[in-house]
């Protein structure tokens, strides 16, 4: 067997890919180390998540998980990979979504290196996903791009966004064929099962460039009738199969709900760090940040001074399309003062996640064209520092391997040590075990999972229905507004809700059971403080079957008085009562 240099070997084989690869290997340690220990979430979004993936498991696909006869509003292929992943390991879905989280989302800063060097080359896209995973921001991570064991479906979809966009890239850059064309399509199709705002990102920048496409070839002075077939042809290829695939989706809130949007309260959430009030605050820490600065600078350059076409067009198309969905979103406040309400797709954070990604973009090239203008002013002002480059670039050009190893080593160090204490990741975690002492939630959770059926609807507030029956896969009459379905009427339901727990206590029991059948229910769920208060003409009508710590459950029998009520009774001593 012939005998290698090790040297020669580590030089063609440790390159900044390897460095990077071991940034995310730290990253992915601490994010299961983060994770490991946790079995219940402490937000909302992954209670919303837990009841999405439970109920597909359950063989309800396409229903609303908090509405009995409604259907899914929100994206579903995030909860798809949930449940494979719950059924593969065998582990419950709400410890599979804590659990997997770190490794589904490590996907996301891979894919944002591979698309930076794509696009501009090794170094920026070193230093760019650096910026991306460390640059320290204010803001939280389902806010700003960078790499959370927590996962939300606009963290996890980066990384379909990102392959998108080099896709793109390289589509555009060989000129589009017609099998790319169909491809990128697909690609732009399962994107939206993750989520919308990264797919009409992705979608507006390819149509924007066919777009383009077609304007040239009408300017043509030989134009004909047949000049814009191909690239209408080839608009058509990305743009059919990005349909048909995402009729998984589309096919509720088209056809079924034809987009009659009743309950606007889900797309216009507004974040405090978005509203107009602290619109200043906000962009005098954005502008006068160094790492924006770089990256202001490495967009002026790229703008005038690189020859790459392509990428001055895919990040102009990405600029454009994300700083005009803000904008949009600020008219909307400004016009909500005057009573007008103006539709939004999604909240507006989900563009501003993408325009953060894409300063880090900037940030990476940025950096790399400063570093090559201040060693050009280095070499002219001082001979030594000539003397050592053309040294570098031979003599010890064998000792390159161990700057990228040690290069590798400080990355490591740096995420294992500094990275993994950081407050977002500390903070959520504690957040989570805190929510694992809530006993009494979680054992009602596992009762409701035993005893019940998957249509039987609860009577319950915001937090029973978001914390305990939603993520059981059970209905309720009304659920938090910013989480209910919203081709529903909102307001009607709460209004009902509010309706019959005053019936509870006030004893009108014709309104309190002509409610309880237009919505089905079975159980009422609430702290034994409300339920304290029910009204004795209700004895016969709600019999206990459940109760731990200060929860209790009800079950409502309204055929013969409650009779029939035959669920037998549960009761933990190990945890007091109130």
């Amino acid at each position: 067997m012939k005998w290698r240099n090790p040297v020669s070997f580590f030089h063609e084989k440790v390159k900044l890919d390897f460095v990077f690869v071991v940034i995310c290997l730290s990253l992915l340690v601490i994010g299961n180390n983060a994770t490991k220990d946790l079995t219940w979430p402490s937000d909302l979004d992954q209670f919303r998540d837990i009841a999405q993936t439970q109920t597909i498991m359950d063989g309800g696909y396409g229903s609303d998980p908090y509405y009995l006869n409604e259907h899914t509003w929100y994206n579903p292929g995030l909860h798809f990979m949930f449940g494979a992943a719950s059924l593969i390991f065998n582990t419950p879905v709400p410890r599979a979504i804590l659990r997997f989280g770190a490794f589904f989302i490590i996907l996301a800063p891979l894919a944002f290196y591979f698309m930076l060097k794509s696009i501009f080359g090794p170094w920026p896209a070193l230093i760019g996903s650096a910026g991306y995973l460390f640059i320290s921001n204010p803001y939280p991570a389902w806010a700003t791009s960078l790499y959370s064991p927590f996962i939300f479906p606009i963290i996890f979809s980066q990384a379909f966004f990102y392959l998108i966009i080099t896709f793109f890239y390289k589509t555009i850059k060989k000129g589009p064929q017609v099998k790319h064309c169909l491809t990128l399509g697909v690609l732009l199709g399962l994107t939206f099962l993750i989520n919308t705002s990264s797919a009409f990102i992705a979608g507006c920048m390819i149509a924007l460039f066919f777009l383009g496409k077609m304007i040239s070839e009408l300017k043509k002075p030989t134009l004909t009738n047949k000049t814009l077939v191909p690239p209408l042809r080839k608009f058509l290829c990305c743009a059919v199969p990005a349909f048909i695939i995402s009729l998984a989706f589309l096919c509720f809130v088209l056809f079924h709900y034809r987009l009659k949007i009743i309950n606007p309260l889900p797309t216009n959430w507004e974040w405090d760090q978005l509203t107009l009030s602290s619109l200043p605050v906000l962009l005098k820490t954005e502008l006068f940040y160094l790492p924006n600065i770089i990256a202001v600078f490495g967009f002026v350059h790229m703008i005038k001074k690189n020859r790459d076409e392509e990428a001055k067009k895919i990040t102009l198309y990405w600029l454009g399309i994300v700083l005009a969905y803000l904008t949009y979103y600020l008219l909307t406040l400004e016009l909500k003062d005057a009573s007008i309400m103006l539709p939004l797709i999604v909240p507006a954070y989900h563009f501003f996640f993408y325009l953060k990604a894409l300063s880090y973009v900037f940030f990476g090239y940025g950096a790399v064209i400063l570093a090559g203008m201040l060693g050009k002013v280095l070499e002219k002002r001082f001979t030594f520092a000539g003397k050592w480059r053309r040294l570098a670039s031979a003599k010890y050009l064998k000792l390159r391997p161990v700057f990228y190893l040690l290069l590798a080593a400080i990355g490591a160090v740096y995420v294992l040590t500094v990275y993994a204490h950081g407050e977002w990741l500390q903070g959520s975690s504690r957040a989570s075990f805190h929510k694992m002492a809530d006993n009494p939630a979680i054992r009602s959770y596992n009762w409701i999972r035993k005893n019940t059926k998957g249509d039987d609807v609860f009577l319950c507030s915001d937090k029973f229905s978001m914390r305990v029956v939603g993520p059981a896969a059970r209905k309720v009459v009304a659920t938090h507004p910013y989480f209910s379905n919203p081709y529903v009427d909102y307001d009607e339901r709460n209004n009902d809700r509010i309706k019959m727990f005053e019936c509870l206590e006030s004893g009108e029991v014709p309104d309190f059971c002509r409610l309880c059948k237009k919505y089905k229910v079975k159980y009422v769920i609430e702290t034994t403080a409300v339920l304290s208060k029910t009204h004795p003409s209700f004895q016969k009508y709600l019999k206990r079957v459940f109760m731990c710590g200060d929860v209790v459950i009800k079950k409502l029998d309204l055929k013969e008085g409650g009779k029939n009520v035959s669920t037998p009774f549960f009761f933990d001593p190990r945890i007091p009562t109130n």
